[in-house]
């Protein structure tokens, strides 16, 4: 499976990967694709960390590097909410459309009131 180069990944329940620190999130991020979705419910269930394993495999660069991920979104939304989650808002607004993002930009609304265009 790792050998192979893929042309599409669909990681279907992709919370299944949100903790970033288990090996069933490395061995997603590790399969070799030219494009990546990923599909989930519920992409936050915990905290705002729960995120970063949807960024690091789908390559969403800089996100997709936890001291990134840590400084530009996490440590934001900690100290202030309301600017943090603004701030989340434009970089799902920016980021290019793909399976997991359109589908995270819908939970995103749905759940935390986060009005995601496109």
């Amino acid at each position: 499976m790792f050998r192979i180069s893929w042309f599409r990944v669909v990681l279907d329940e992709a919370q299944t990967i949100k903790n970033h620190r288990t090996q069933t999130a490395r061995a997603a991020w590790a399969i070799k694709s030219l494009r990546r979705w990923c599909l989930s419910g519920t992409p936050m269930q915990n905290s705002v960390d729960d995120l970063f394993s949807y960024f690091r495999f789908l390559k969403q660069e800089p996100y997709s590097e936890y001291p990134s991920f840590r400084s530009l979104i996490r440590d934001p939304i900690a100290k202030t909410p309301d600017l943090g989650f603004k701030r989340l808002q434009t970089i799902l607004q920016v980021s290019r459309v793909s399976g997991v993002e359109l589908a995270l930009r819908v939970q995103l609304v749905a759940s935390y009131g986060l009005a995601c265009g496109r």
